[in-house]
């Protein structure tokens, strides 16, 4: 019975970590954003972490966003 617990209440582990290092505003192209959305939403969909340092603002922000 607490091999069926242990099982149940593990935490998943990462498919993969990927560190980024972003700018803490949008930048003035607005490619920019949307890549760092894509890339964030590519790390997300396929069970990755996202590895950052740069708080929620800006380029970082945008990319932490579409990563959950």
């Amino acid at each position: 019975m607490n091999k069926r617990i242990n099982e149940v209440t593990e935490p998943q582990k990462p498919a993969f970590s990927i560190c980024v290092y972003c700018g803490s505003r949008p930048g003035n192209q607005p490619e920019f954003a949307a890549i760092a959305a894509l890339v964030g939403n590519w790390i997300g969909t396929r069970g990755g972490q996202l590895v950052y340092g740069g708080g929620r603002n800006g380029l970082m922000g945008i990319m932490a966003d579409a990563a959950l």
